[in-house]
This record gives structure tokens, C-alpha cells and sequence, in this order.
């Protein structure tokens, strides 16, 4: 794995970092699959650059009441939904890994396999004290909360499992090195143990 460092036009903020990430890609006249799109605060930064943006979420309660005419909105969870990978030049998966389990993530990381993927997540600290291993990898299980009804009611708790499983950051790039040929680090960390990853082509 690879770092990058970037100078952000705000230090620290992730909208400024994305918006930065974006500007020095050759795709942003292209087309973006925005997966947990929440606010479409992303989205609209792409759609603003000139791309044509399909932007999903399970929950509807913090869509804006108007979109950018570049913005497709669609309703669902993205887990349960079929894909044409080719029809996209990029996706963003922002603020969604650590909500999933670990056998979560792989469904969703195998869907985009080699293509071009930017990833904002967690990942727990290496001396974190309740530090497990699961399925081969190291991280720390983490309750979402009591039932799904509950949860799909908090707009920033998972939208699929009760219990999702944060890597520490070695076994995240060990798995997104299952997918991806090429992935890279952005630094400095917009919060501590959490960070954009780039990631492309086939592994």
C-alpha cells in the first residue's frame, strides 16, 4: 500500500479533501456511483465538477429536498442491489465500510473489483485492548445497535447488520489488496484512524 499526501483547501474536512481528490482525477467528467450518499454533500461536489452522479441510501430522511439536476437519487440498500460496474468510472464508498461485517465488506468490495474506488473510513488502532481476529483478520467488533428497527431510525448507525467489525488498517489493506491492484493512503488523516483510501485495477 501506498501513501499520498494531499494538501486539501481545508485541512482536515473531509468535503475539501474529497472535492481535492477529485480535481486531480481525470474522471471527474465522468460518471460516479456514490454508495451511502446520506446528505449528497459528496454527490454535489461531483455533480457541480460536471459528472453525472448516481447516488444511493437506505434511508431517506437526510436527503436534500432539492438535487442537483446532475444527481440521480435511488432509495435502497446497496448490498441487495445488481450493479453494471462498467457503467460507472468511479465510486465512492464514504463513511459505509466499518458499518458492515466483515463478510459484508467482501461482497461489497468483490461487486467493484479493479475498478477506480475512493474509500473514507475507520479503522481501529493497533493496541486497541478488545483488539480480536476474525475470519483472518484483526479489528474490533462494534454493536450498532439493539435491533434493526431501532438503527434504520438512526441515520448514522449501520443499515444492514447489528454488528459491523472495524479493521485495524493493516487488515484493511490486506483485503482491499484482494480486489485492488493498486491501493493508496491519503495523508495526513482527516481524523485519527480515519482516512480515504484510493484504490484500482484488477489485483
Amino acid at each position: 500500500m501506498f501513501e499520498r499526501k494531499i494538501t486539501p483547501r481545508v485541512a482536515g474536512d473531509r468535503l475539501s479533501i474529497a472535492e481535492t481528490l477529485l480535481q486531480g482525477s481525470s474522471l471527474w467528467h465522468s460518471t460516479l456511483l456514490d454508495l451511502g450518499a446520506a446528505q449528497c454533500k459528496f454527490a454535489t461536489i461531483a455533480a457541480n465538477m460536471g459528472m453525472k452522479v448516481t447516488a444511493v441510501d437506505a434511508r431517506t430522511v437526510r436527503k436534500p429536498s432539492k438535487l442537483h439536476p446532475n444527481i440521480t437519487f435511488v432509495h435502497g440498500n446497496f448490498l441487495e442491489m445488481d450493479f453494471v460496474p462498467a457503467d460507472y468510472d468511479l465510486v465512492f464508498m464514504f463513511g459505509i465500510l466499518y458499518h458492515l461485517t466483515i463478510g459484508e465488506k467482501q461482497r461489497l468490495l468483490s461487486k467493484f473489483a479493479g475498478r477506480h474506488v475512493i474509500i473514507d473510513t475507520h479503522y481501529c488502532a493497533d493496541d486497541d485492548p478488545n483488539k480480536v481476529e476474525e475470519e483472518g483478520y484483526e479489528g474490533v467488533p462494534y454493536v450498532e445497535g439493539p435491533d434493526m428497527q431501532t438503527m434504520l431510525a438512526n441515520p448514522k448507525a449501520s443499515a444492514t447488520c447489528l454488528r459491523s467489525f472495524w479493521f485495524t488498517e493493516a487488515s484493511l489493506g490486506r483485503m482491499l489488496l484482494r480486489y485492488f491492484s493498486h491501493v493508496e493512503k491519503v495523508v495526513p488523516e482527516h481524523y485519527k484512524n480515519r482516512t480515504f483510501f484510493i484504490c484500482r485495477g484488477e489485483a
